[in-house]
């Protein structure tokens, strides 16, 4: 073989650093390390679309393992998302039955419990639809949603019960019923001026039941529940036509007379119309008009009131009965309130004994001993002070007015007075120094045509009983006394003292009194 021409075709191998080999190199690595890139960015990018994907099965798979409500899932406000059933139903009875609806009639509210209308949401049913969420016939629907973040509500499962509601609402119906307001009169500006009447309301209770039932769903998830209301007239609404006939009526005060049963004074006071107004009553407006005084407001008034010149450790005692009090004010006439006397202090005195103070002061010992718990009658000291009762209490009976009986023990003398005047003078006989008769002011309390006394065998006809001269032994005033024997005693001893403590008079006069003292007269004993 020719070596020449042979060595014409070798190629000769350039050193590593020659330029042209230079550029192949470079060219190669960015081609591999492109390739390397491609690969690397392929499978962040697989990572990124895997990842959530891998997350919501780990989540799916921990939901269900556990057996808990999907997250995001809501009934109302109340979220269930993780919780297991049995704290659904919890958080459910808490946020649900355990809270304040509020009930309205438009213009007023009033907080009240979801039973309070027979409302109840079944917690265990409603717990059951949220954990069904997911996994229901459109469970891939709702996975889906969960997925977006738009979990699908769970409905509230909402019992109604009428029955229960219809007790419930019964109950309630005074206190949101409103009462009509009949239509008044002012006294403005020195004249009377008419108030319109306004609208009450009570509530419907059927026609609130039937809102309720309606949607009761809609109800317990609002928290509102609408009150049906009826309307309710007054019944007088207007008294503007009849203003000037109650005008008439009206514009004249309420005249009083103040009686002291115990001193037989009068006090002569009135209420002027401005002080009357808001007592003032009308009925009837169509017709004649009936124009009264509010009796309860009339009352309220006399409690506070103390009149000019009644005096201390008195006030004015409410009258039991008040039928005449509309007619008197109308017809220019004094209506009489009576003065009632308070409990009084009394400060011992050297000498005093309980008996002493009993007649100077003219109350009862035994009453004096009532009213001081503990008190020794024989051991009474100089500077004690001592309760003694009020004066009203020996008038227990409603005061007669216009008759009134006086009776001396010094002269032996009976009185009787009729609206102011002298009506008969009588000769008495009042009770021995060792049982005597008590000063004070009495009144007639009953009438017993032959009372018998058996601690003396007495009978004692026409007997008027006046006071306790111990508890339930009643002193009063009556004919010559028989014994039980037949004897008649102490008629030739009239004008003397000679009874056992109660008042002697002769047969025909006795009966003269008897028949004429109603029970309630006031019987004054003098010393």
């Amino acid at each position: 073989m020719d070596r020449s021409r042979h060595a014409a075709t070798w190629v000769k191998i350039p050193p590593p650093n020659h330029r042209v080999g230079s550029r192949l190199d470079s060219t190669s690595a960015a081609s591999a390390l492109s390739t390397n890139s491609a690969v690397a960015l392929g499978g962040c990018a697989l990572l990124v679309v895997i990842a959530p994907f891998l997350l919501f099965l780990a989540a799916y798979f921990y939901f269900q393992v556990f057996d808990l409500v999907y997250p995001g899932v809501k009934v109302g406000s109340t979220s269930l998302g993780g919780l297991t059933v049995e704290r659904a139903q919890q958080a459910l009875d808490k946020d649900w039955n355990q809270r304040q609806l509020i009930a309205s009639d438009g213009h007023k509210f009033w907080p009240a419990a979801p039973l309070d209308f027979g409302l109840w949401l079944d917690p265990q049913a409603t717990a059951q639809a949220a954990y069904a969420i997911g996994r229901g016939a459109h469970g891939s629907g709702e996975l889906f949603s969960i997925l977006t973040l738009r979990a699908p509500p769970a409905n509230p499962v909402v019992q109604f019960d009428p029955d229960f509601a219809r007790l419930k609402l019964q109950s309630w119906a005074p206190t949101v019923s409103q009462s009509p307001k009949d239509a008044s009169l002012k006294f403005q500006n020195g004249q009377w001026q008419a108030v319109a009447g306004q609208n009450g309301s009570t509530l419907d209770i059927d026609g609130t039941l039937a809102q309720i039932s309606a949607n009761p769903t809609l109800v317990m998830t609002s928290g509102y529940v609408p009150l049906k209301m009826n309307p309710v007239a007054p019944q007088t609404a207007d008294l503007s036509p009849v203003l000037d006939k109650v005008n008439g009526l009206v514009s004249q005060p309420l005249k009083l007379n103040v009686y002291d049963p115990i001193t037989d004074q009068t006090l002569k006071a009135s209420i002027p119309p401005e002080t009357l107004a808001p007592w003032v009553l009308v009925q009837n407006p169509t017709g004649d008009p009936l124009v009264t005084i509010d009796p309860n407001q009339f009352l309220r008034y006399l409690s506070t009131w103390q009149p000019s010149g009644l005096g201390s450790g008195k006030t004015i005692q409410l009258p039991d009965n008040l039928d005449a009090l509309t007619d008197k004010w109308q017809n220019g006439q004094p209506f009489t309130v009576f003065v009632h006397y308070l409990p009084t202090q009394y400060v011992v005195q050297p000498g005093d004994t309980l008996i002493s103070i009993s007649f100077d002061l003219q109350m009862m010992a035994w009453k004096i001993l009532q009213a001081n718990p503990g008190l020794n009658p024989n051991q009474i000291s100089a500077g004690q002070k001592l309760t003694i009762p009020s004066k009203s209490d020996l008038l227990p009976l409603p005061v007669v007015l216009g008759k009134r009986i006086v009776i001396s023990i010094t002269q032996q003398r009976m009185w009787t007075y009729q609206n102011g005047s002298l009506l008969n003078e009588y000769v008495i006989s009042t009770g021995i120094a060792r049982s005597p008769t008590q000063p004070g002011v009495f009144q007639v309390q009953s009438h017993v045509p032959n009372a018998y006394a058996s601690i003396w065998d007495l009978y004692m006809p026409n007997f008027l009983g006046i006071y306790e001269a111990s508890p339930g032994f009643m002193n009063g005033i009556h004919g010559l006394p028989m014994l039980s024997s037949g004897v008649r005693l102490w008629g030739s001893v009239l004008g003397t003292p000679a009874s056992f403590g109660c008042i002697i008079m002769t047969l025909t006069d006795a009966q003269t009194v008897y028949n004429w003292a109603d029970d309630g007269v006031v019987v004054v004993i003098q010393p």
